[in-house]
């Protein structure tokens, strides 16, 4: 993921959220302009 961040690449990432991992990700991604969609499938 850091690779394609760094390239400015689009990229799906598949997670449980259990953890504060991507919590930072998608802070830095929302500071950088990035769209960010969550679709939660129950």
């Amino acid at each position: 993921m850091e690779d394609l961040l760094k390239k400015e690449q689009n990229f799906i990432v598949e997670s449980t959220l259990s953890g504060k991992y991507l919590v930072k990700i998608i802070e830095k991604l929302k500071q950088e302009n990035y769209k960010i969609r969550i679709v939660y499938v129950f």
